[in-house]
């Protein structure tokens, strides 16, 4: 039997998902019940349990036994990559035997490796299917800032816009539902404004998004000074492996901006990573079923 925990969990979805604007961590646990429940369930060893946003350490309803726990983890804590598992483990109502935590970002693997805690890499993919096809009619240095400027990123945020306006770009900003002062009524009209830029700084999955897009992408970082345009084939695989925050671009601020239009991008399709996914989960239910070896 599949016990699955999704956006759908009241507790956190009274605390993070607007209905007009999808929270990034609510839109990928959509995707994630689409397209990576069904990888999880067919290598099932049995009875599992899946949440796909929620820690499950915030749960107070959960089943009293089951063979395999699944934890989606959706962000990255600093100053301890393994720190949302190590809680989830501790606080945990119900102390299962086997659980394996899915990250989108090779430090927080590599962390809880040393820790000897279970997980398996899933790099952000999105499906591009409900993207809308790109009608940029900004020409120039016009550059469009898309994703919530919340209290941790602000510093970031004001440096970058003030390093664009200084080499002569226009920036616009949608942030938080908003777009030149008004309010944006749904995830498909933001995106469809978007779209109609051929530049965009974004930090994780809206970075992503405008990858996917065929825009020009500065992935800005969370700290000042962070962060970068793609400048070379590697930061490719540089950002797929950090869940596009900006960290591990060694080009400045100013050679980014120098070289926007030259940048590579990424499509993070869904459907490309299919069965690749579909082997590594496999592999991690094996071994984690048969106490951290393969057979």
């Amino acid at each position: 039997m599949l016990y699955l925990i999704d956006h759908n969990e009241p507790k956190w979805n009274r605390r993070y998902h607007n209905s007009k604007r999808e929270n990034g961590a609510h839109t990928y646990s959509k995707e994630i019940v689409k397209f990576q429940v069904p990888l999880w369930s067919k290598h099932s060893p049995g009875d599992m349990l899946i949440s796909t946003c929620p820690l499950l350490s915030d749960v107070d309803d959960l089943p009293e036994e089951v063979d395999l726990v699944v934890q989606y983890l959706h962000t990255m804590k600093y100053d301890d990559p393994a720190k949302e598992a190590k809680e989830v483990i501790k606080n945990i109502k119900v102390k299962y035997k086997a659980i394996v935590f899915v990250t989108a970002y090779t430090a927080v693997q590599d962390a809880l490796d040393k820790e000897g805690i279970q997980s398996i890499f899933i790099p952000m993919t999105i499906d591009v299917s409900r993207l809308p096809k790109p009608k940029p009619i900004y020409d120039g240095k016009k550059i469009i800032y898309f994703g919530n400027v919340l209290h941790h990123k602000r510093k970031a945020y004001r440096q970058l816009v003030k390093e664009f306006k200084d080499n002569g770009w226009e920036v616009d900003v949608l942030s938080r539902n908003t777009y030149k002062g008004e309010k944006i009524d749904s995830q498909e009209e933001i995106w469809k404004i978007v779209s109609r830029y051929r530049y965009g700084i974004g930090v994780g999955r809206c970075a992503l998004e405008m990858s996917a897009m065929g825009m020009k992408v500065f992935v800005g970082g969370i700290h000042e000074n962070e962060g970068g345009a793609m400048l070379k084939p590697g930061d490719k695989l540089d950002q797929a492996l950090t869940n596009y925050n900006g960290l591990n671009i060694k080009h400045s601020h100013q050679e980014s901006i120098d070289g926007l239009s030259m940048s590579y991008g990424l499509r993070g399709d869904i459907r490309g990573y299919m069965p690749i996914m579909d082997v590594e989960i496999g592999v991690i239910v094996r071994r984690v079923m048969n106490g951290g070896q393969l057979e």
